[in-house]
């Protein structure tokens, strides 16, 4: 009898235990009623790194300072190949991110075979979540894009800004709508097209408040004369009250989120999209201040998650890592990023400050002239002291620049940069130990971050195309 007791205890016991487990797993993988969906595009661990190790130097440390996203409790690691290339680009990359599905190279939300792909976005919004696609570039470029286009070729800027009203999503943002040079005569101006389907646009910050009382659905840009390689300007660059992407972000939840108690939730992606464009260019100063923005953006959406902690997941990833960024010294084991405290300004602005100059004095500018540029821009002289030999490479290329007039560009993904600045910004990232082994993408895969309800699917090495598979599955909409 007593056995038998036992076996009863412990089978009872057992049961006790298992009901405990559901239980905990149920509350632990809880369905998130909203998704913020982060990509930092070009952003690599290395690119998170370099901005961890300036912010601890510049407090007199080595290491310890950490971005509040990277102390997120889920990490993981994720590859970018795309389905013709290992090294990929961002429509190929952003198609993966948005669908599940690999794609060749310059396609955008089309399978190799140009059949037309569905993304989580549209999943979300035929589950009856309200959606948001906002980025710090231009809303029809590569990775927005991906998220509500379907081109055999990112290019197609006219065509997929033609997609946008089609979608009923509830909010766009971005820098502008990129429309090509020339239009034909029988093309509309999107920002028309947009508006006629029912959008309200607001440009700028300061339009937001009067639009979106009156309009179901939004599209905020920063002005409508931008361009086709026009962006949010760099944080670096940044004066007075131009659009930034957390205030992007401060509005689009402000719209979404107006009725948290009865609606179905919402679906957010957002890109930091300057991130890439630094890193192609070299930028080591500029990269790391557009990942402090980005990661400012972010606690913008940890702000929601503090006060919607059981409802909310962040999943916070990059497309692919730009430039091949290292920190490392050509000899020794040390670092010195609190060097690029002095740089004030991008090099795509400092380049334009030289032209300017020259233009300014009809080709008869003066070394002192361009000394003072760089120990006011980049601190030269300054809080960073040049060797003589690096004093003697600058003169050399001042001379070949602006005296005998030879002026060697560099021409990059979004930019084309002069001599004098290339030269200038190469140096300042030696000096604070930071390579860079390519203009262009690399193959290195990047990391994943998560935090909140269904957060612990994003842990260890995964896909790209298995991060909005895990997402859809946390949120239990049929994918």
């Amino acid at each position: 009898m007593l056995r038998c007791n036992k076996s009863l205890w412990f089978v009872f016991a057992f049961v006790l235990i298992c009901f405990f487990a559901v239980s905990c797993s149920s509350s632990k993988d809880k369905q998130p009623k909203y998704v913020f969906y982060l990509i930092g595009d070009g952003m690599g661990l290395a690119q998170v790194s370099a901005t961890e190790a300036y912010l601890s130097e510049l407090e007199g440390k080595v290491g310890g300072i950490s971005l509040p996203f990277t102390q997120f409790p889920v990490i993981g690691v994720a590859t970018t190949f795309s389905a013709n290339r290992g090294i990929t680009c961002s429509s190929a990359a952003g198609t993966a991110l948005a669908t599940g599905i690999k794609t060749k190279n310059n396609m955008l939300g089309m399978d190799p075979d140009t059949l037309a792909l569905k993304s989580i976005a549209y999943k979300f919004k035929e589950a009856g979540y309200k959606v948001g696609i906002t980025t710090s570039v231009g809303v029809n470029h590569a990775t927005p894009a991906a998220f509500y286009g379907h081109q055999d070729n990112r290019s197609k800027y006219y065509e997929i800004g033609l997609e946008l009203p089609g979608t009923g999503f509830d909010f766009f943002a971005g820098a502008s709508m990129m429309e090509p040079n020339g239009k034909m005569k029988d093309q509309k101006s999107l920002y028309e097209i947009i508006a006629k389907s029912g959008y309200g646009i607001a440009y700028g910050a300061g339009q937001y408040d009067s639009v979106k009382n009156v309009s179901e659905r939004i599209l905020l840009v920063e002005k409508p004369e931008y361009n086709a390689y026009d962006a949010l300007a760099y944080a670096i660059d940044r004066k007075g009250n131009e659009l930034t992407l957390p205030v992007i972000v401060e509005k689009a939840i402000d719209f979404l989120g107006k009725d948290t108690k009865n609606d179905k939730g919402f679906f957010l992606m957002i890109e930091g999209g300057k991130i890439d464009w630094s890193s192609h260019s070299n930028d080591g100063g500029t990269t790391i201040q557009e990942v402090m923005d980005f990661s400012a953006t972010i606690d913008k959406v940890i702000e929601f998650y503090d006060a919607h902690p059981n409802e909310t997941l962040i999943v916070i990833t990059a497309d692919h890592e730009t430039g091949g960024m290292s920190l490392a010294s050509k000899s020794g084991y040390i670092l010195n990023a609190k060097s690029l405290k002095g740089q004030k300004i991008s090099k795509e602005l400092l380049s334009a400050r030289f032209h300017d100059l020259s233009v300014e004095k009809g080709g008869k500018v003066q070394w002192d002239e361009i000394r003072t540029i760089l120990a006011n821009e980049l601190g030269f002289w300054n809080g960073v002291e040049l060797t003589e030999d690096q004093e003697n490479e600058l003169k050399k290329c001042y001379n070949e620049a602006f005296v005998k007039g030879y002026e060697k560009e560099q021409k990059t993904l979004y930019s084309t940069t002069g001599a004098m600045a290339n030269v200038a910004m190469k140096m300042l990232n030696d000096i604070a130990k930071i390579g860079w082994t390519t203009n262009s993408h690399s193959g290195i895969p990047v990391p994943v971050y998560a935090k909140g309800a269904g957060s612990s699917e994003f842990a260890g090495k995964m896909d790209n195309t298995d991060i909005p598979k895990k997402i859809i599955k946390a949120t239990g909409i049929s994918f």
